[in-house]
């Protein structure tokens, strides 16, 4: 499956998301509030004046703490089960399984997600995948702008994080991640196959789906299996997934 990667800089006292992808940059939008945005207070001194101004710039908190707990509650414990069979379309659900690749596979597609916050900048590396379910039916997971993933951190440097990803994200991001500073506190969360996840999206019928995330063809395994692919877990404007660890693979 093809990788993007999503960028999140600070402008003025909005968070910009970018996405990268092997040959296409766009802007997908402004963030301006959300659970991960806080305010921060810097004392700017105006020396024509001769008085202090307070200037106020937003900061990320990142979803997790050191032990992988769901800080900011993302995940409603009162969200419905996903049924798999008489589920409407386009309503939340909450799934659970274990993280299997789609194909075909490329390098490094056992990682499926890769998610490095700081206090001014994020940067999240992944591919769609799917999660085979208790009852063996296979779920696509499906995502146009970046999930919040709810992991135990990883302390990493920018340079390590960035080595990490493939080349074309690692170069289209530099720049800006520089200039946005403030890597020095990174932490990054990872998912990979085999982890065993629950996830938080709306409910979307394969062909709908299909279309919206490029899924077309890709997919092969699963519609040659005796059970075909009935649902896929996705991401709207204005809603994002919400993926968190609950048991890793042994690597």
């Amino acid at each position: 499956m093809p990788r993007s990667a999503y960028l999140f800089t600070p402008d003025d006292r909005v968070l910009v998301e970018r996405r990268f992808g092997a040959d296409s940059f766009e802007t997908l939008g402004r963030v301006e509030a959300a659970p991960y945005l806080a305010e921060r207070s810097r004392i700017s001194r105006v020396f024509a004046f001769f008085r202090a101004t307070d200037v106020r710039r937003i900061t990320l908190r990142p979803p997790f703490d050191d032990t992988g707990r769901d800080t900011l509650s993302l995940l409603d414990p009162t969200t419905p089960i996903l049924d798999g069979h008489d589920d409407p379309i386009g309503v939340t659900r909450l799934a659970s399984g274990r993280v299997t690749c789609l194909t075909p596979r490329e390098p490094g597609d056992t990682i499926v997600l890769r998610d490095l916050w700081t206090p001014t900048f994020r940067v999240v590396d992944g591919t769609q995948f799917a999660i085979e379910t208790h009852d063996g039916e296979p779920i696509i997971i499906a995502f146009a702008r970046a999930p919040l993933i709810i992991a135990p951190p990883i302390p990493r440097t920018l340079d390590e994080h960035l080595d990490t990803i493939s080349p074309f994200v690692s170069s289209a991001c530099r720049d800006a991640i520089v200039r946005a500073g403030d890597a020095a506190r990174a932490r990054a969360v990872e998912i990979h196959e085999g982890d065993t996840i629950d996830v938080l999206g709306l409910t979307w019928m394969p062909d709908d789906a299909e279309r919206r995330f490029d899924l077309r063809g890709r997919t092969a395994d699963y519609r040659s299996a005796p059970r075909p692919l009935r649902l896929v877990i996705a991401d709207a404007p204005g809603t994002r997934i919400v993926i968190r660890r609950t048991g890793a693979r042994l690597r």
